[in-house]
C-alpha cells in the first residue's frame, strides 16, 4: 500500500472522505469551531483598523479620555457572551467524546496489535487474523488497540477517529462505517515509515459475510462436518438434541427427522425438507411443532448461504 496524506486520495478535497457515523459529528464540531475563530479574527481586526483610524495621533489633538469613561454594559457583554460560547463549546465536546467513549453492545470486537510487520487484526469472534482490518457496512466495529513496547497513534482520517494506545494501556476506538470502499489507517506516533500505514475495508453485510465464511476457521471442510460447526457456532446445540431422543432440551430433537412429517401445533403436518428448515430459522413461530413452547428466536439474517447448505448436510445425516 502506497502512503498518502491525511488529507485523503484526492489532496484537492478540503477534508478527508466522509465514511462513518462519527464523521459527521466532528465535522459539525470542526466547522463551528473554524467559522466561530473566523468571526472572532474579523470582529477583532476590525476594531483595531476601525480604532486605529478614529484614534490616531493628531497635531494639537487630545484623544486622551478620562478613568472613568467607559460602559458597564460593553464589560458585562465582553465577560457574558465569550463565557457562554466556550461553555456551549466545552458540552459540545463533552457530549462528542462520551459518545465515542463507549462502544455499542454488539459491536464486532477486533484486537489490534502493533510489531514489525505493521499492524495486525484479530476479529475475536470470527477467529480470523489478517494484516488489513475488513468491517461490514452499517455495524459498529470496537477496536481494542495495544502498541506493545512503544507508544502508538492509530487514526482512520475517514471515520474521524483517533487513539493513543500506550505500554500496559490499550486504546479503544469504535465507529461504524456508513459506506463501502478502502480507507487508509494512519499511525501518527511512534511507528517507522515502513509499517506507518494500514487499510480498512468496509464490505456490504452480504460481502462481509462472504469473505468471513471464506476466510474463518473450518472454510475448507465439507458441507455436513461444516454444518456440524454452525450446529454448535449458531447455539442450535442448546436446544436441540442431534440425537432422535429429546434428551431434555426445551425444543424438538432433529436425528432422523429430516425427510419425515412433522406434527404441528395446529394439528397440520409439515414436510421436514429445505423450505421448512429455512422457514423454521427465519420465522421460527410459523410453524411450531406440536408439544413444544414458541421459544426459537429468529436467525433472519445472521445464516448465510454457506451455512445453509451445512445445516441441511448435517441435519440429513442425523439418524
Amino acid at each position: 500500500m502506497t502512503p498518502i496524506s491525511l488529507l485523503g486520495t484526492n489532496p484537492n478535497f478540503w477534508m478527508p472522505d466522509s465514511a462513518s457515523t462519527v464523521a459527521p459529528v466532528v465535522d459539525a464540531v470542526y466547522y463551528a469551531l473554524l467559522v466561530l475563530c473566523v468571526l472572532v479574527f474579523a470582529i477583532v481586526l476590525g476594531a483595531v483598523v476601525y480604532f486605529v483610524a478614529r484614534y490616531r495621533h493628531s497635531n494639537g489633538a487630545s484623544n486622551t479620555t478620562s478613568a472613568s469613561a467607559g460602559s458597564l454594559l460593553l464589560h458585562l457583554a465582553w465577560v457574558v457572551i465569550p463565557g457562554v460560547t466556550l461553555v456551549l463549546i466545552f458540552h459540545r465536546g463533552v457530549v462528542a467524546w462520551s459518545d465515542l467513549a463507549v462502544a455499542p453492545g454488539d459491536a464486532v470486537d477486533v484486537r489490534v496489535t502493533a510489531d514489525d510487520k505493521g499492524w495486525q487484526y484479530d476479529l475475536v469472534k470470527a477467529q480470523i487474523k489478517t494484516d488489513a482490518l475488513v468491517v461490514p457496512v452499517g455495524r459498529a466495529v470496537k477496536l481494542t488497540i495495544s502498541s506493545g513496547e512503544g507508544t502508538r497513534g492509530y487514526a482512520i482520517p475517514a471515520f474521524r477517529v483517533n487513539g493513543l494506545a500506550v505500554p500496559g494501556q490499550p486504546a479503544i476506538l469504535w465507529f461504524e462505517a456508513t459506506k463501502a470502499g478502502s480507507f487508509d489507517v494512519v499511525c501518527s506516533v511512534g511507528c517507522d515509515v515502513d509499517n506507518a500505514f494500514s487499510e480498512v475495508r468496509a464490505m456490504t453485510s452480504m460481502d462481509y459475510r462472504t469473505w468471513e465464511e471464506a476466510n474463518a476457521p473450518g472454510a475448507d471442510l465439507p458441507p455436513k462436518e461444516y454444518g456440524e460447526m454452525a450446529f454448535a457456532d449458531l447455539g442450535c446445540v442448546a436446544c436441540h438434541s442431534a440425537t432422535a431422543e429429546q434428551s431434555g432440551k426445551a425444543c424438538p430433537p432433529l436425528g432422523g427427522t429430516f425427510g419425515t412429517q412433522r406434527e404441528l401445533a395446529d394439528g397440520s403436518k409439515v414436510l421436514f425438507d429445505d423450505a421448512y428448515l429455512i422457514e423454521s430459522l427465519t420465522k421460527p413461530g410459523a410453524k411450531v411443532a406440536k408439544g413444544f413452547q414458541p421459544v426459537m428466536p429468529s436467525f433472519e439474517g445472521r445464516v448465510s448461504d454457506r451455512q445453509l447448505e451445512g445445516l441441511t448436510a448435517y441435519l440429513k445425516s442425523l439418524k
